[in-house]
């Protein structure tokens, strides 16, 4: 029984060790399923058309292409399928519903205030 526990343990890190790999380097937005697409109610962390996402060490850089917008970094964690980006002193779930050396989709939603913001789900595309 310990060798099971044992062999699922490590099957767990090797498979977020392969997810965090994979994830590392530089994003182009492919789509998004609103436009600008914000995670959060307040307008932060909102990504464009032309915003490129950087994964490198557990910091995730929303780079724009806009010259009156500055980038902007999150810490973020691969946990059980999900990308969880830090914001403030919450984590804000996305899952993993792709990922592969050139193609990532995201999706989340379902958390907010309100009913509506309850009821609103969002994609990411990105590719390499």
């Amino acid at each position: 029984m310990k060798k099971i526990t044992l062999y699922l343990i490590l099957l767990f890190i090797v498979s977020c060790q392969s997810q965090q790999d994979k994830i590392k380097g530089e994003w182009k937005i492919e789509n998004l399923s609103e436009y600008p697409l914000s995670l959060i109610n307040n307008g932060n962390i909102t990504f464009t058309k032309s915003s490129k996402v950087l994964f490198d060490n557990f910091k995730m850089t929303i780079i724009f292409s806009e010259a009156n917008k500055e980038n902007v970094i999150y810490n973020y964690e691969i946990d059980n399928g999900e990308l969880v980006i830090w914001y403030s002193d919450y984590g804000i779930p996305l899952r993993i519903k792709k990922l592969s050396k050139k193609s990532l989709i995201l999706t989340g939603g379902g958390y907010g205030n309100t009913e509506k913001e309850r009821n609103r789900f969002f994609t990411l595309k990105l590719k390499k």
